[in-house]
């Protein structure tokens, strides 16, 4: 390789580090294991604008779960809150389709599975 092409290689390498540093601010994010539970506690974590299928919201998140619950008229009691057992802390669900649907196929209505992708340990 000429000396040309190493100083144009190293300067497109120096170019390309600058413009993706500082991209994706925050911890690195790993796959995390499945989780599956009742409907129920998923709509705790769900984001609403994600929609659902399956009776089951799309995609859901831990942090929704340690948020204060909004007081809905007429409630008798606040829905419970906190991280479900299984479930890491920041972390993020999407849906298990296949999972969720076999459990629908085996007579199971009442439950939803999700893949997360959690924050890496440091």
């Amino acid at each position: 390789m000429t000396r040309g092409s190493s100083f144009v290689l190293f300067t497109l390498s120096v170019v390309l580090g600058v413009a993706c540093a500082g991209r994706g601010g925050g911890p690195a994010r790993c796959p995390g294991e499945g989780w599956c539970g009742p409907a129920e506690v998923a709509e705790r974590m769900a984001e609403a604008a994600a929609g659902s299928t399956l009776t089951c919201p799309i995609h859901i998140e831990s942090a929704y779960a340690t948020q204060p619950p909004a007081a809905a008229e007429g409630a008798e009691a606040p829905p419970e809150q906190g991280l479900p057992p299984g479930v890491p802390a920041g972390a993020h669900g999407t849906l298990d389709e296949k999972g969720t649907r076999k459990l629908r196929d085996d007579g199971d209505a009442a439950t939803c599975c999700y893949t997360w992708v959690a924050p890496c340990p440091a």
